[in-house]
Formats: C-alpha cells, structure tokens, sequence
C-alpha cells in the first residue's frame, strides 16, 4: 500500500499515508508505537535493543491497516 497507494485488500486509492500509530504505556499514557530487535537476545542485561517508530498507512475504503518501520535500517546490527 506503501509504495503503490492503492489498497492491496480492495483496490482503493483512497490511502491515508503515514498516520502515527498509538500505543498505551504506564498510567495509559500514549506514545508512539515502535518495533524492536535484539543483538544478544540471550542476555539477561544489555541485550543491545535496536528499535524505530512504526508509522500506520490505512485504506480510507475497508480500513485495512498496514504497519511500516520508519527507519528499518535501525534495527540491524
């Protein structure tokens, strides 16, 4: 959806490009979402989390959702 503006479920052009997905922390305060990688999961301390904000592209005709990494290269290390 990302990258031909139509929606792969329907067919609709009508994309909402880039909303910003929400996610509740502590005392429901919202933050923005993000994903995360490891370079020493098996670490019980300092695993090494590599992390980017999520950034929602939503299909303004069925709703479907499509979640992308801002910044994917971030989470490689």
């Amino acid at each position: 959806m990302k990258q031909s503006n139509t929606c792969p479920k329907c067919g609709s052009k009508d994309v909402i490009a880039d909303a910003m997905a929400v996610d509740h922390g502590e005392a429901n305060m919202e933050l923005e979402m993000t994903v995360a990688t490891f370079k020493t999961p098996e670490n019980w301390l300092f695993k090494g989390k590599m992390s980017t904000k999520v950034s929602a592209w939503v299909c303004g005709g069925c709703g479907l959702v499509e979640f992308y990494a801002d910044e994917p290269g971030k989470l490689r290390g």
